[in-house]
């Protein structure tokens, strides 16, 4: 039998607290928070390992214990498969970058399980933490939903619901693995903490259930089940059959039916008094899980496209990390625009896509062997302490578990630390059980290992660090990624570390910096940027369709034309790579070629945009209407008849159109004349001479005021020259006209009123934009609306 455990913690608890407060590093100016947190949490394995080398005295009986099992060596085996993939992968700085996460979490796993051997106080102290910090997450997020319930949209409010993470299904998560601990609580102690506990339960239910996460509904639905099972376990093979066993289930049972029931409630008087947008009751959206596409929220493609890609690669897959960029292949004739599917919503198929099905099974073992230390503990004489830390740390992971088979835990340092100390749990509760031999062998490890760890941490916090100062930089250059490059090249050129190489939408870096070359005319360093970007990322051709611009720019439109071509087949779905293409198309006068693009990119996407687009193609190509042109167009308004730019293309067409009448003649003279002060004004702009521009915007606008462009273009020209006010003006009347989906007008609104101050109402039009799916929103919120 193992010795009895220390009645109180000790210092080491402190470091384990401060791994489980990771959770509350803000973003610091990165485009996401898992820039600084994986960076903070380098620097914490540092400082806790440096405190485990002072005392490693008092530590060396549980390095040596804990190198005894299997699960550590199984993750070294892991971190050494994927380490290896860095001399094969197509893009090396995301298995550096990848590689760096996942030894931190490796770290953490190793430092808190020596934290937590032989010593439990330590376990039960920190299941107390992460009750009171549910507690202060469940607050939170109740307190951000009432404040908005009825006063915001309310798929506006479910999506602001996120805390300090990226998304509200990543709080939901958040929340959902931290409820077992909580459990814990409120099942060991009897006094003020089990009511803690209780109440924590009842408002993280609450939360979790408004939410809208279905992974997570099934997650604690079946943590609930295994809690349940175990009391009811414990019950029947107790000798005097307590009855606080049967009690103890209660305290599952109702804060579930209470945060479900009230949810479910709140939710159902909302759809009746104002709409729920894309969300629903909990009933509703249980009724809608189905291993389909749709049910599955989509995943289903993803994981088949994983399967099918680790079975053409079994051995060594693409390269920790390297699953975004293979994974375009499979998408890019159903995905619009550039949009990556940066994970395969499944941990295990996506380690076995990035390391093959070796790099796969040495994942899936942890887990397996987990298991079999809980089973074994279990069966052990050790005192029912011990047992619970170890059946109470397995219901976490069944919700981790749960995460990782339909998100994307690995990627969120705040998730991986509640794994790592999940893992560190089990195992420490493992080797208490275990009886202790009594000859080792000479204590290599021990006496190593805070120094083989620093080794290695040394160059993974520069790693963190330079992903870290990667995505404060990529926040500027994704603010400008769909609008005009307006940053100074001097800032652009130092502005990213080399790695990684690719941003966090999988776009090359090095081509995104090359926008800024190409507009101040530094051809030949653009085109060497460019060069670099095809390379990062070989599969979502935007390098190819910038060196098409770039070419199109300098009058090389046989160039133009061949890498137009070259991104526009090979991402069919994406709008401005159709509109670059079309026009080359037109300069070139290949109506053939442009009708072929048409046929094409309307198999996709038949929308307004792609007819309009093909018109203004084939006018610029004739140089005139004709019959053909007309039913064209009369053919588009059919399917769209309420569209202003199809109905102005048109009347163009009917303008110039052989044998048109006197009337159609006129109305066309005030479009043409309207579309020659728009050319004028887009040169005007493109010199920088805002005020000159937004005249010849403006006037335009009186010519033609059916079109949304020219009043949000004269919006643009205002806001480019900071004047706030008259830019909102313009903006207003461009979103009146109700024709535009972009949401342009709406964020450069936002924007504006916010740089006049007026922060609530800017960011309300932000969030407008953000509905719009307009593309800089979202960052935008993030940094300045939270």
């Amino acid at each position: 039998m193992p010795k009895q455990h220390q009645a109180s913690p000790d210092l080491g608890i402190l470091f384990i607290v401060l791994y489980l407060l990771l959770h509350f590093i803000p973003n610091l100016g990165s485009v996401d928070v898992i820039g600084p947190q994986w960076l903070v949490l380098s620097l914490l394995n540092l400082l806790v390992t440096g405190f485990i080398l002072v005392r490693r005295v008092h530590y060396e009986a549980a390095l040596d214990r804990l190198f005894r099992i299997a699960l550590p060596f199984v993750f070294v085996l892991l971190l050494f498969w994927a380490g290896g993939s860095y001399f094969y992968a197509i893009n090396r700085g995301e298995v550096l970058v990848n590689l760096a996460r996942l030894v931190n979490t490796a770290i953490v796993f190793f430092n808190v399980a020596v934290l937590l051997w032989n010593k439990p106080s330590n376990f039960f102290a920190a299941a107390y933490v992460l009750t009171f910090i549910l507690l202060y997450e469940s607050m939170g997020v109740l307190t951000v939903f009432f404040n908005g319930l009825y006063t915001v949209p309310f798929d506006q409010l479910i999506g602001e619901l996120k805390g300090n993470t990226g998304n509200k299904n990543i709080m939901a998560a958040a929340l959902a693995i931290k409820l077992p601990f909580v459990l814990y609580t409120a099942f060991r102690k009897s006094n003020w903490l089990r009511i803690v506990a209780l109440a924590t339960l009842s408002l993280a239910m609450l939360s979790i259930a408004i939410l809208n996460a279905r992974t997570t509904y099934v997650s604690v639905l079946v943590a609930s089940l295994l809690y349940v099972a175990f009391c009811l376990l414990v019950y029947f093979n107790s000798v005097d059959r307590s009855r606080k066993y049967l009690v103890s289930v209660l305290f599952v049972l109702f804060p579930l039916f209470f945060g479900f029931g009230t949810s479910q409630l709140i939710i159902s008087n909302v759809q009746e008094v104002s709409g729920t947008g894309g969300y629903s009751t909990i009933t509703d959206r249980v009724e809608t899980i189905a291993l389909n596409q749709e049910g599955s929220g989509g995943r289903l493609g993803f994981w088949k496209d994983g399967f099918d890609y680790a079975r053409r690669h079994p051995i060594l897959g693409c390269g920790i990390g390297n699953w975004k960029l293979v994974s375009i292949p499979y998408v890019r004739e159903t995905t619009n625009e550039l949009i990556v599917p940066y994970h395969a919503h499944n941990d295990f198929i996506e380690m076995t896509a990035d390391l093959g099905f070796p790099g796969g099974l040495l994942f899936a073992a942890l887990f397996v062997l987990l298991l079999l230390y809980v089973i074994k503990t279990w069966r052990s004489p050790v005192h029912d302490e011990i047992r619970f830390i170890s059946l109470f740390s397995l219901i976490a992971l069944s919700i981790y578990f749960f995460d990782a088979l339909l998100n994307f835990p690995a990627e969120r340092p705040a998730t991986q630390v509640l794994f790592a100390f999940i893992m560190a749990s089990v195992s420490a509760a493992y080797l208490y059980a275990m009886p202790q031999t009594k000859q080792r062998v000479k204590p290599v490890v021990s006496k190593l290992y805070p120094i083989l760890v620093a080794l290695v941490l040394l160059p993974t916090t520069y790693i963190t660090y330079l992903t870290y100062q990667s995505m404060k930089g990529q926040m500027t250059l994704m603010r400008e990624t769909n609008t005009d490059a307006k940053e100074p090249l001097e800032s652009i050129a130092t502005l990213l570390p080399p790695i990684p190489t690719i941003s966090v939408t999988a776009l090359p870096l090095a081509s995104m910096k090359a926008r800024y070359y190409m507009r101040d005319k530094r051809y030949d360093e653009a085109l060497a940027l460019l060069d670099k970007g095809a390379k990062d990322n070989p599969y979502i051709y935007y390098s190819e369709f910038l060196r098409a611009a770039l070419y199109f720019s300098t009058d090389q439109i046989d160039s133009a034309y061949k890498y137009g071509k070259l991104s526009f087949y090979n991402w069919p779905r994406a709008s401005n790579y159709y509109r670059n293409y079309v026009a080359i198309l037109g300069k070139r006068k290949d109506t053939a070629e442009i009708k072929r693009a048409f046929a094409t990119y309307v198999h996709y996407r038949n929308e307004p945009f792609s007819w309009n687009t093909y018109l203004m193609g084939m006018l610029q190509s004739k140089g005139r209407g004709d019959q053909q042109l007309l039913q064209m167009a009369d053919s588009a308004l059919k399917l769209f008849p309420a569209d202003s730019n199809l109905l102005q293309r048109r009347k163009e067409i009917i303008g110039n159109l052989v044998g048109s009448n006197a009337t159609a003649g006129s109305v066309t003279d005030q479009l043409i004349q309207a579309n020659l002060l728009y050319q004028e004004g887009a040169k005007l702009f493109a010199s920088k001479a805002y005020q000159a521009a937004a005249a010849k915007f403006a006037k335009a606008a009186a010519l033609s005021p059916g079109n949304y462009a020219f009043f949000e273009n004269a919006g643009i020209c205002y806001y480019a020259n900071n004047q706030f006010e008259k830019a909102i003006g313009y903006f207003d009347q461009a979103i009146a006209l109700g024709t535009s989906t972009t949401g342009k007008s709406a964020y450069f609104k936002g924007v504006s009123l916010f740089s006049l101050g007026r922060k609530e109402e800017g960011c309300s039009f932000v969030r407008m934009a953000d509905g719009q799916k307009y593309p800089d929103a979202a960052v935008f919120l993030r940094t300045n609306c939270n």
